[in-house]
């Protein structure tokens, strides 16, 4: 991976240089001339004026297996003496000095929990606070690092929380079918509700559902439904302090947002965008009681949110979360996709679907059917398809219509990246028939484009 930097002077717009850096960048702050860069592969400091990596620290991220559950990102944050460096794949806060970027301190939490990012500062006490996950934990997940930053080595200290354990209870009446229990320990009586109805909802979702619809970061985890269920669920308190009296009245009103939750599920099922509040809804599901039947999938095809759902499949390609080792996930993304190319839906979203396609293909080790479909949404406006089809097949010649059709996105002011000085070589050993014969068909697919309302875009 490879990051490119281009120096522009703010006073007439003019190119100061440009270069390309192995690492890729995900953050940086620019001080006094220098830009404090967060990769993943580690932290740089690099003189705009001199185009020169000044200094670099390694921090030995190899990459891995890119799925829902793993953040890959890097923060940087700075004050008036160090730099903090969140690394969330790896977990870590690097913290380096400012002014000779030495290293003071590597912070680390246990149990896979995530250094995100920076979030604030406590205006009275002066402590620094970062946001921290758990990704593969479902309940209690979320975390505010306290830091203290005049007192790095000060111990970390998490807040307890309540002891959480489920269990499946077999009824008099029906054995073969059962309640869920669960039991949940602790003295304070607001712990006891607030993990209560986050255990209850999570449970209630696993448990309630088909493998079809269940949640992919459920299936991920190996928590599947259990048909035992027979949607009872009962929650246990034990050692709670407080009047029994406060305790029914906490626990009648978690049992109404419960069900209020509940009620609120319909039948449109899949990911998408809720157009009302513009947020991601991962699972839209009802639920399935044991013993009922499977309800009747809707299928994209004059469904509204159709769209809305591509939309949310290009976010996880963005954010490099896509779920290809989840064949629900996998099954989901190919029927969206058949459908979306196969009946009249806007240029972009014929180009996105066809971009999809490509990387089905890929991941079936089917390299021709992928180069196949990566062309084809190149052709649809989708540059990245250019992209993509460059990584699996090479830098294009002329004369083959990849040379032509990268061309034809020069004309608009689109460049090849970091392969387009060799197209550039390539075009210049042109005679001028070639150039001419070039420059006419990769205008008339820039025509092509305009007339049929084609815009250029990227997905990442």
């Amino acid at each position: 991976m490879r990051t490119k930097v281009i120096s522009i002077n703010d006073s007439c717009g003019s190119e100061n240089w440009v270069d390309f850096y192995t690492f890729k960048v995900q953050n940086y702050i620019l001080y006094k001339g220098l830009l404090l860069i967060a990769a993943l592969e580690g932290f740089y400091v690099l003189d705009i004026n001199k185009n020169e990596i000044l200094y670099g620290f390694e921090f030995g991220y190899e990459g891995g297996g890119v799925n829902a559950l793993d953040s890959h990102n890097a923060n940087i944050y700075h004050d008036e003496r160090r730099i903090y460096v969140c690394h969330s794949p790896l977990g870590k806060l690097y913290v380096f000095d400012l002014y000779d970027y030495s290293i003071v301190k590597e912070v680390s939490l246990p149990q896979g929990i995530h250094i995100d990012s920076f979030m604030g500062i406590g205006k009275t006490s002066g402590l620094y606070y970062f946001y921290a996950s758990q990704p593969r934990k479902e309940v209690g997940n979320t975390f505010l690092l306290e830091l203290d930053p005049n007192n790095l080595d000060a111990p970390i200290e998490f807040e307890p929380t309540p002891d959480i354990s489920s269990r499946f209870v077999a009824t008099e009446d029906t054995p073969e079918q059962c309640e869920l229990h669960i039991d949940i320990t602790t003295e304070s009586l607001d712990d006891a509700i607030r993990f209560g109805e986050i255990t209850v909802r999570k449970l209630a979702m696993q448990h309630s559902l088909s493998l079809l619809r269940s949640g992919p970061c459920l299936v991920e985890q190996g928590l599947k439904p259990d048909e035992r269920f027979n949607g009872t669920i009962r929650l246990v308190l034990h050692d709670v302090q407080g009047d029994i009296a406060q305790i029914d009245e906490y626990l009648a009103t978690l049992k109404q947002r419960v069900d209020e939750w509940a009620a609120g599920f319909d039948t449109l099922v899949g990911w998408f965008k809720n157009p009302d509040t513009g947020g991601y809804i991962r699972t839209q599901v009802f639920p399935r009681r044991a013993g009922q039947p499977e309800q009747v999938r809707i299928l994209p095809e004059g469904n509204p949110f159709a769209k809305y759902e591509l939309d949310d499949f290009v976010s996880d390609l963005e954010s490099s979360t896509l779920k290809l080792d989840n064949k629900h996930y996998v099954a989901r993304l190919t029927e969206l996709t058949e459908t979306i190319t196969s009946e009249q839906s806007s240029p972009q979203d014929m180009a996105t679907a066809s971009y999809f396609q490509g990387t089905l293909a890929y991941i079936n080790n089917d390299e021709q059917a992928a180069l196949e479909h990566y062309f084809t949404a190149a052709q649809q406006g989708c540059f990245t398809g250019v992209l993509s089809y460059m990584d699996l097949g090479g830098t294009p010649q002329p004369g083959q219509p990849l040379f032509t059709l990268v061309a034809a996105y020069n004309l608009i002011g689109q460049d090849a990246w970091s392969a387009q000085e060799d197209i550039d070589a390539s075009i210049k050993r042109l005679t001028d028939s070639e150039r001419h014969e070039l420059d006419n068909a990769a205008q008339a697919i820039v025509d092509d484009w305009q007339r049929n309302d084609v815009k250029s875009f990227n997905l990442v």
